[in-house]
């Protein structure tokens, strides 16, 4: 059995430094002109950096990496592909796909350099130190800022808490790796960082990410008695025991900077074991509270209340999944296509969102997601890419039949415990943990034996001999796709910015946005349904109808389109068509109020008036309410 370990003795120049640090500074991009400020800026960097990786690679015909484990990527990167066909939205699908390529490409360039070129190693960890540096500056700008602290507006590189700490987590063994190899300032540079980064995993609180840190300690731990006693040297030991005390003083010295309020609402957050508790919480449409109580109601205060909300729409979301799992168990629904069929199912019903203008646009679980999305197929490819290397590392430190290295124990550790953080949140959806995340799958298959994988003897010739042509055509491919992305998203905030002022605009900039590959906004609603609104407060009912219906094309179970293109039918002279849309978006969303009204109004305007009245005694209590009801009394008391 043999590894890929090489002996790399060429000296890496400036084009191979350049693309290295390129590639890890892309997770702190981002453009303001975007609906989604971070995905695609980095997306398209990250694209444009793996075509001068591949081409390097290529044009200086370096050993290239080609092997089982890199062919069962590739196939699952092309069964993301090809799940466009069946999906609901395919520009979502390839969009997707793009992102799964973006991982393999990154993995692909990282593994050939290491083995080509002697101290890129140290130069990627070096980077990183910095790049962590610079996200730890602007968390302490953005808690400086607040009026109150609130873990979750801590965002730093990335969009919120959770992904930020999934992000530290993923650079802890790195840091380990770094402490090993140097020696002086960079050593130490990288010990200090280390604990930096436990110390803001605790403080902005993502419970995930608690999971995956506790699981990846105790294995490293596991592993480090099992098979590295050695490094419980004197030095390592005290060094440890300083790290430890320093970490304390600095969350000691957090905690009792705030006040007793925050304190508390700080340690409410710790217990872990919280997560999958249910809450219980009042169901019945008639007693639910008005959406403007709702939010007079919500308090920096009450935080743990916001927690078993946010967790029983994690569960509810969950048991929908297995709903669309058994729908298409063996291919899914399409890479990216969660989002746009998990509320056709029924039971569950499906929770209240549309009060505080909230869409779930993931399951906050990366195995129902692909599950759903890529079926019983998917699935199985992404455990030979994702699980299997690992659990081929904790085989060999099981049985001691290959020396390997401590640093690829603590890689094979933390990946451990991020992809079960990942059973609480969507990691692989961002591109800054997939670079991330894939360097560290390329440092760790460095040291595991190539023929331990599958497919080792079932490759093809092409891919085998030239995989740099095809990366570099899927690269192209890439940043077409996130540059009609781009122009979409910078688009889309141009209406957004003109909602409800100018609606001629809005018509003008949703046109613009739509494209192939676009369809559909980052708040996961129909570029469609925007411009159908807009041609509606313009009265062209007729082209707010077209806008509608394309918009449900691509979005079949979102209410809000079905109750705008019920008005719009109703406005045209459709009463009955315009009846089942408004009792469409009823039995998808039995929360919201809004096609009740209008059922209300027909039935009111067509002096069925206990029709009417049904309808209208669901609504939630408000003066709205009040005020039809009041209306309709008084007409029944005249009859």
């Amino acid at each position: 059995m043999t590894s890929e370990k090489g002996n790399p003795e060429k000296q890496a120049d400036f084009p191979v430094r350049l693309i290295l640090i390129g590639l890890l500074i892309s997770s702190a991009l981002y453009s303001t002109l975007l609906v989604d400020a971070s995905l695609l800026p980095r997306a398209l960097a990250v694209s444009v950096l793996s075509l001068a990786g591949i081409v390097l690679v290529c044009s200086r015909k370096l050993k290239p990496i080609s092997n089982g484990w890199e062919f069962a990527f590739l196939l699952f990167y092309a069964w993301n592909l090809i799940s466009s066909f069946w999906a609901t939205s395919p520009a979502e699908a390839i969009i997707q796909s793009q992102l799964v390529f973006l991982g393999m490409t990154v993995c692909w360039i990282f593994r050939s350099l290491l083995l080509n070129f002697r101290e890129t190693e140290k130069l990627i960890i070096q980077v990183q130190i910095l790049v962590l540096a610079y996200s730890f500056a602007l968390s302490l700008n953005t808690m400086l800022g607040l009026e109150y602290y609130n873990p979750y507006s801590i965002v730093s590189l990335s969009i919120n808490n959770n992904l930020y700490s999934s992000f530290l987590l993923l650079s802890l063994p790195l840091l380990w790796r770094g402490y090993s190899l140097f020696r002086g300032f960079w050593r130490y540079a990288a010990l200090l960082t280390a604990v930096l980064v436990l110390f803001f995993i605790i403080i902005v609180q993502s419970r995930a990410v608690y999971a995956g840190l506790a699981v990846a300690i105790l294995l490293l731990g596991f592993a480090l008695i099992l098979r590295y006693r050695r490094l419980f040297s004197k030095h390592n030991l005290i060094m440890g025991f300083g790290s430890a005390m320093l970490l304390a003083l600095l969350l000691s010295i957090f905690h009792h900077s705030l006040d007793a309020t925050r304190r508390n609402a700080f340690a409410s957050k710790l217990a872990v074991w919280n997560y999958i508790s249910p809450h219980k919480t009042e169901t019945a449409v008639a007693n639910l509270p008005a959406p403007a109580a709702m939010e007079n109601t919500k308090s920096s205060l009450q935080i743990p209340e916001e927690y078993y909300e946010n967790v029983n729409t994690r569960l509810i979301f969950w048991q929908k999944s297995l709903g669309l799992i058994k729908t298409t168990p063996l291919q899914g629904v399409g890479a990216g296509n969660w989002k746009l069929r998990v509320a056709g199912i029924a039971e569950p019903p499906n929770p209240e969102l549309l009060p505080r203008n909230f869409t779930y646009s993931q399951p906050h679980n990366e195995w129902i997601a692909i599950l759903s999305e890529l079926g019983i197929i998917g699935f199985l490819l992404a455990f030979i890419v994702l699980i299997l290397p690992l659990l081929i590392l904790f085989l060999k430190l099981l049985t001691g039949k290959q020396q390997l290295s401590s640093s690829a124990a603590a890689i094979g550790c933390v990946l451990a415990g991020f992809l079960v953080s990942a059973s609480f949140d969507f990691p692989f959806h961002r591109v800054e943990h997939l670079v991330l995340m894939f360097l560290l799958y390329a440092l760790l298959l460095r040291e595991l034996p190539v023929d331990s994988f599958p497919f080792r003897k079932l490759q093809i010739p092409l891919w085998s001999r030239f995989p740099g042509i095809f990366l570099m055509i899927a690269t192209l491919f890439s940043i077409l796709v996130f540059s009609f992305r781009i122009s979409g998203e910078a688009n889309t905030l141009k209406f957004f910015r003109q909602e409800r002022k100018n609606d001629a605009a809005v018509v003008r900039y949703s046109s613009k946005a739509l494209n192939r590959f676009y369809t559909l906004t980052p708040n996961t609603l129909p570029v469609k349904w925007f411009e159908g609104v807009a041609q509606y407060r313009l009265g062209n009912p007729n082209k707010a109808m077209d806008c509608f219906r394309q918009a449900l094309k691509t979005a079949p179970y979102e209410v809000r389109t079905w109750n705008d293109y019920g008005t719009a039918l109703y406005s045209s002279g459709q009463k009955a068509a315009a009846v089942t849309a408004f009792q469409k978006a009823l039995e998808i969303d039995r929360f919201f109020d809004d096609p009740r009204y209008n059922l209300s109004a027909i039935y009111f305007e067509s002096a069925r008036y206990d029709s009417a009245l049904y309808y209208l005694n669901q609504c939630r209590d408000s003066e709205k309410k009040r005020t039809y009801l009041e209306e309709i009394g008084n007409k029944m008391g005249r009859k």
